[in-house]
């Protein structure tokens, strides 16, 4: 962590608890995707709302960098994927750890087939980044997941695997159903 951050943490820690509340209630009212964000946190359930939700902010993501022509050059691509992996971080690896593990699916599966449409330069192979974490997110989702999630999982695998090939996930894919199926 670095010291910027360190700072901020204790600066949290050290104030009061209601001027920690209010400050978050005040943020709260004004910036409602943040609002979403923190009721998603503080919520034991996942709803399909939140699905959708959280599909848009992956659409703004591709959007704000491939733009209209859908299309991203290998400058470009450095932020996108930042941008990918802080969304991973922040918003699906949260519900694997809530055992919601047909949302959390669902999202790393739309990152993979909406980033799978945008025309990308990656001949630096920066994209791998995200391939590789939407499959730990998978791996985590398997461990917890029950059988009938199981089954539905391997069908999206096992179209994926036969209906397309050597396309942005296709390995990670392969892995996964090699390891788990």
């Amino acid at each position: 962590m670095n010291k910027t951050l360190d700072k901020i943490e204790r600066l949290v820690l050290d104030a009061e608890d209601k001027v920690v509340r209010d400050f978050l209630i005040e943020l709260l009212k004004r910036d409602r995707e943040l609002a979403q964000r923190f009721t998603r946190r503080i919520s034991s359930k996942i709803t399909e709302n939140d699905v959708r939700q959280l599909e848009r902010r992956i659409d703004k993501v591709i959007h704000r960098h491939a733009g209209y022509e859908n299309y991203l050059e290998y400058d470009q691509i450095e932020k996108f994927v930042a941008d990918l992996m802080m969304l991973i971080t922040e918003e699906i690896g949260p519900l694997v750890k809530k055992k919601a593990n047909l949302a959390a699916f669902k999202l790393v599966n739309y990152i993979i087939l909406e980033v799978r449409k945008v025309d990308i330069d990656d001949s630096e192979g920066e994209l791998f980044e995200v391939s590789s974490e939407c499959q730990y997110i998978w791996e985590d989702i398997l461990k917890n997941a029950t059988t009938q999630e199981k089954e539905n999982m391997y069908l999206w695998f096992k179209i994926q695997l036969d209906q397309y090939k050597y396309y942005f996930g296709y390995s990670e894919i392969e892995v996964i159903c090699e390891k788990y199926f």
